[in-house]
C-alpha cells in the first residue's frame, strides 16, 4: 500500500479513537454508586445514637412554625448562619459553595431536596435583606429562625454539630462552617466543611447516591 494511501486512514482512525472510546464509556460502562453511610455516636451503654432530627419548633421567614414533621420525605441539607458573623468571609464563602451546589441540581426532575439554614440570632430585617440579596428560589431555601435553647437542641441534640461544641446559647452569633446531608427519614447521612470549595462535588455526589442507592430514582 502507498504511503499517501495509508495517511488517510490513520488520520480517521486518529478522529474515529475518542469517538468510540466515548460510545463505549457512555453505553458499556455503569456507574457504580455507594451508599451513603449513616452518621451516628456510640454511648457509654453500648447503644447506638444515630444522629437525627430531633422534635424542634422554629420559625420561617413568614412567620409559620416548622418543626421536624415538615421536613420528612425530603433530604435535607442543614446548616446554621449568621449574617454578622463575616469577619472571616465565612457566611459569603458558605453560601457562595452551596449556591453552586444549588446551581448543579436538575431541578426539572423535582428532586425532594430542601436547603434548611438556620439564623443564630441576627435582627429579622436584616435576615430577610441576607436572603433576598442571595436571590434564590425560598421554595428550595428554608430559613429557620427561633429560641436560642431550639436551635442548639437542633445542631446538638440531633446532629452533634462540631461546631457547636465549645459554644453555649447566649454566645454571640457566628456561622457554623459544617453542614449536615439527611436523608428522608431525618438521620445524618455525612457532615461536609462547606466552605472548602473540594466539598461542593461530594456534596452533589452523596445527594445521587442517596437518590439512586437508597430510594432507586
Amino acid at each position: 500500500m502507498k504511503k499517501s494511501s495509508v495517511v488517510p486512514l490513520v488520520m480517521l482512525g486518529l478522529f474515529l479513537l475518542p469517538f468510540l472510546i466515548y460510545l463505549f464509556l457512555f453505553f458499556g460502562t455503569e456507574q457504580k454508586f455507594e451508599r451513603v453511610p449513616f452518621q451516628y455516636t456510640i454511648m457509654e451503654n453500648g447503644d447506638t445514637a444515630y444522629h437525627s432530627f430531633p422534635n424542634f419548633t422554629l420559625n420561617n421567614l413568614y412567620g409559620d412554625s416548622i418543626r421536624r414533621s415538615d421536613l420528612e420525605g425530603k433530604i435535607c441539607l442543614l446548616g446554621f448562619f449568621s449574617v454578622n458573623d463575616d469577619s472571616l468571609k465565612k457566611t459569603t464563602v458558605l453560601f457562595g459553595n452551596l449556591k453552586r451546589v444549588y446551581d448543579n441540581i436538575d431541578w426539572e426532575k423535582n428532586p425532594s431536596f430542601q436547603f434548611v439554614f438556620v439564623n443564630m440570632g441576627d435582627n429579622p430585617e436584616e435576615v430577610n435583606a441576607f436572603v433576598n440579596s442571595l436571590e434564590v428560589d425560598t421554595q428550595k431555601w428554608m430559613f429557620l429562625s427561633g429560641e436560642q435553647d431550639e436551635i442548639y437542641k437542633l445542631a446538638m441534640g440531633g446532629f452533634v454539630f462540631p461546631d457547636f461544641i465549645r459554644k453555649a446559647p447566649g454566645d454571640a452569633p457566628f456561622t457554623a462552617q459544617t453542614v449536615v446531608m439527611t436523608d428522608k427519614s431525618g438521620k445524618a447521612r455525612n457532615y461536609y466543611i462547606a466552605t472548602d470549595l473540594q466539598q461542593e462535588r461530594t456534596i452533589l455526589e452523596d445527594f445521587i447516591a442517596l437518590l439512586r442507592v437508597d430510594y432507586g430514582l
